[in-house]
């Protein structure tokens, strides 16, 4: 019989994301039980579905952990670009970084599926879209004449691409059948994309293409200004 009162409900939720976690990157989605997690952290899988309902919640949970991470770190890799197509660059190559260095955890985001009729939680739908966000303010700038649905077309086409190239990558087909590393391609996807909505840029539009940059350059500037000294604040 597992212990059924050591720990408030807050705290078995994490230590089963943590067990989650453990066992999904060193052995993959297909490995994860509810009665491996409750097993490794001491309950019984009747005491995980009280908290999670069922595996299926454990799992977007698990999932949006991961999300939140990636969209951490390509939200650095976008600020440390000079707008446009430099941040755009940055953020290709922070996905397909991301996606070999933790490749079971990221796989479990698009290997999960849910039961016929249910739908994605907004909590976790939300957390997929910022994702695209974070590419379309420097889209934005690259091609300001461009309406939001163009923008955001163009957001989704690039990801949707450099995402197979990372699972062909991971599944040792991309290089056998097509050629090309997950960075090449995300260079050349985010060079052809450019290029593309560069094209017939008007004078009014390199105008403001030219102000998205002053504003960039004179916000980090102001950043810099302001910043405390490094290890003065630590963020949790």
């Amino acid at each position: 019989m597992g212990r059924r009162s050591d720990h408030s409900r807050e705290q078995i939720a994490r230590m089963a994301l943590e067990a989650a976690r453990r066992i999904v990157r060193e052995e993959g989605l297909g490995a994860l039980t509810a009665r491996r997690v409750a097993g490794a952290i001491g309950y019984s899988p009747g005491t995980l579905y009280l908290v999670f309902n069922n595996l299926d919640g454990l799992i977007m949970q698990l999932n949006a952990g991961t999300l939140d991470e990636l969209f951490a770190l390509l939200r650095r890799a976008a600020e440390s670009g000079d707008g446009g197509r430099a941040s755009i660059r940055a953020l290709a190559r922070g996905y397909v970084g991301f996606s070999l260095e933790h490749a079971r955890l990221w796989g479990a985001v698009y290997e999960h599926r849910l039961p016929a009729g249910e739908r994605v939680p907004p909590w976790l739908q939300t957390r997929i879209e910022r994702l695209v966000g974070l590419v379309e303010t420097p889209l934005r700038e690259l091609a300001p004449e461009r309406d939001a649905d163009q923008v955001r077309l163009a957001a989704n086409a690039l990801w949707s691409g450099i995402h197979c190239a990372c699972i062909l990558h991971l599944s040792g087909s991309l290089e056998k059948t097509l050629g090309g590393s997950p960075l090449e391609i995300a260079d050349s996807l985010v060079d052809q994309l450019s290029a593309r909505l560069l094209r017939h840029l008007s004078p009014r539009g390199a105008r403001a293409q030219r102000g998205w940059r002053r504003k960039r350059a004179s916000d980090r500037s102001s950043r810099d200004r302001v910043a405390p000294p490094s290890g003065s604040i630590r963020k949790s």
